[in-house]
């Protein structure tokens, strides 16, 4: 069903950020979430192994609230977070860090 499943927009020409996901089949229902560049403070790398290991990207705005940027599952190996993360903060000229 991919519940939860989309897509994220980083558009620099408009200052804008719009995140896609599906809703449950049948319902037809699409979340949109969209947030001008002006009100995204960071990005922040989460990493944490043991029993339940995640590895996520989020978009921290500037009254605090986390974005998750990547999907749940199996954890992606953390040169590919981490290159994204490089990749995500130069395109969008804002500083990354861990939690």
């Amino acid at each position: 069903w991919d519940v939860g499943g989309g897509y994220n927009e980083f558009d620099l020409a408009n200052s804008t950020i719009r995140l896609v996901r599906r809703g449950f089949p049948g319902e037809n229902r699409n979340i949109l979430l969209s947030y001008p560049l002006n009100e995204i403070k960071s990005l922040e790398v989460e990493v944490k192994e043991g029993i339940n290991p995640r590895r996520a990207l989020y978009l921290i705005t500037v009254d605090k609230r986390r974005i998750p940027l990547t999907g749940i599952g199996d954890p992606m190996p953390l040169f590919l977070l981490e290159e994204k993360a490089t990749t995500l903060a130069k395109f969008l000229n804002i500083p990354y860090n861990y939690a």
